[in-house]
């Protein structure tokens, strides 16, 4: 009796096992094809590039973020499976032993299977770690793009941002209160709905672009990128274009410091996205200034009598996402 009640015993906590090691499976299967869904649709259809933010894998973020949902969704279906198939075989498997179980067996068979029975459960336990491994790197693997684009967004939003100077897009909007008059331009991107405009500068001809009011800081010295979506007016003829980024008063009347400028760009027939390089010297910032951007259509008979075109604050036939009319700063 004893050996029968040890047999029991042994019986019990195989079952318990077997139900854990089930339920095991179906948590990590639903968890892991969930977060794969998740990370597929992120990747897919939900993924937003952040200007000036660094991803943990840097350009390939997006990708593993994608492929990592896909294995998440395979291996998470491959669990699920697994757990409806083993409940099956233990249901049919529990109907047999009731039919045929034998009212006895001999010491040595018994001893057999108890040996049997713990090197299975052994071999279960070690399944079970091998799939808690599997499971957990592939949830670093798809959240880890995800969880350091929050993080770097975070920092960027309350420290970096005194650090990295922000891309400056050119926009449309006449900005009042400064002098002398001219357009906005900010660290806001164009409305993805939004058409691109066409600005005509006359030989001779001058436009300014004013930041909003500054805070009080300094601007390093480095290499300004101006992205130009231009063209001379007439074939055949060129355009001269001077390029200036001055610190400026709040209402624009007192130029406060030279950062850089650049002379003699030339624009010839054809629209294309322009590359103007400036280098920039280091400058104090006071609360309230601003930066402003010169943009002068040369004189001279050698130039286009009618100037220049440029496309910008908008998208359309030339300008895309990330290939906007732009002032990049150092």
């Amino acid at each position: 009796m004893p050996k029968a009640d040890e047999t029991s015993r042994h019986k019990t906590e195989d079952s318990m096992q077997k139900t854990t090691y089930l339920k095991i499976r179906l948590v990590l299967g639903l968890t892991t094809l969930l977060i794969g869904l998740w990370a597929a649709n992120l990747a897919l259809f939900q993924w937003v590039e952040r200007v000036g933010l660094h991803y943990l894998f840097g350009e390939y973020a997006r990708h593993i973020c994608a492929y990592g949902g896909f294995s998440a969704i395979v291996f998470g279906s491959m669990l699920l499976n697994d757990y409806l198939v083993l409940i099956k075989v233990s249901k049919r498997k529990a109907k047999l032993a009731i039919i045929a179980a034998p009212k006895r067996q001999p010491l040595l068979e018994t001893k057999k299977a108890e040996r049997k029975q713990r090197i299975t459960n052994k071999e279960h336990g070690n399944t079970r770690k091998t799939i808690a491994g599997i499971s957990l790197t592939i949830l670093l693997l798809v959240s880890c793009p995800t969880v350091a684009f929050s993080i770097v967004s975070y920092t960027a939003t309350v420290g970096i941002i005194v650090k990295f100077m922000p891309i400056y897009y050119l926009h449309r909007i006449d900005l009042s209160g400064v002098s002398p008059a001219g357009k906005l331009m900010n660290t806001t991107q164009p409305p993805p709905s939004q058409s691109e405009i066409l600005y005509e500068l006359l030989r001779g001809g001058t436009v300014y672009f004013y930041s909003p009011m500054l805070s009080q800081g300094s601007i390093p010295s480095g290499t300004w990128f101006l992205y130009l979506w231009a063209s001379t007016a007439s074939a055949g003829k060129v355009s001269r274009l001077t390029v200036q980024i001055h610190v400026v008063s709040s209402d624009g009347s007192v130029e406060k410091a030279v950062i850089g400028s650049v002379t003699d760009v030339v624009v010839d027939y054809g629209y294309s996205e322009r590359v103007i390089t400036i280098t920039g010297s280091y400058a104090n910032i006071s609360s309230t200034d601003r930066i402003r951007l010169t943009l002068y259509a040369q004189t001279g008979s050698e130039n286009d009598n009618k100037g220049l075109k440029f496309y910008y604050d908008g998208y359309g036939a030339y300008q895309t996402l990330y290939h906007e009319t732009r002032l990049e700063p150092p």
